[in-house]
């Protein structure tokens, strides 16, 4: 009963900063017929780089902590695939700047999915479904790895060539 309470409390709370932070951010809307400027409640694609993006980190961890064995492997893979376009959308953007933040959020996609490819891995009733979702995603992710070496530097691509290994170690690991 205390529990229900306090995750009410806390999905409440963490809905009213979510507005919070979208009120602050939202942008202005070119003036209509009547020149009455409006405002449109915007929060848009929270990327690492916005201001809402720990919240959301916040959140993505809570769901991690309250998840079964099973669905945390679902829920890390799930976190994996979005950090990955999250990374895809930041290089998108070409800014040089941001080479270091979209590194940082690659490799925590691949640690995400380096630790659901584990958990399977050791889960005590193990099934084929969850094996070949994980063996897919480490297949995916791999390649993604590869097409998107080209746009770090030398010293960052040697970061991702080890992900890529242990990566490609698991994927031998699943198939057998």
């Amino acid at each position: 009963m205390k529990l229900r309470l306090l995750l009410s409390v806390f999905a409440f709370s963490l809905g009213v900063m979510i507005v919070g932070v979208s009120l602050l951010t939202m942008e202005a809307i070119s003036a209509g017929e009547n020149n009455i400027a409006s405002k449109e409640l915007y929060i848009g694609q929270v990327l690492p780089d916005h201001i809402a993006y720990p919240l959301l980190m916040v959140m993505d961890r809570f769901y991690l902590e309250t998840a079964d064995e099973k669905e945390r492997i679902y829920k890390q893979i799930e976190y994996s695939n979005r950090r990955l376009f999250y990374t895809q959308t930041l290089l998108a953007q070409g800014d040089a700047e941001k080479l270091p933040l979209a590194l940082s959020t690659l490799t925590k996609a691949e640690k995400y999915l380096i630790k659901a490819c584990l958990e399977s891995m050791e889960l005590t009733a193990p099934d084929k479904t969850t094996k070949d979702i994980v063996l897919r995603s480490l297949i995916h992710h791999h390649g993604q790895l590869g097409d998107l070496a080209h746009k770090f530097t030398d010293s960052q691509r040697s970061i991702l060539d080890e992900l890529r290994k242990e990566e490609k170690a698991l994927m031998e690991q699943l198939d057998n």
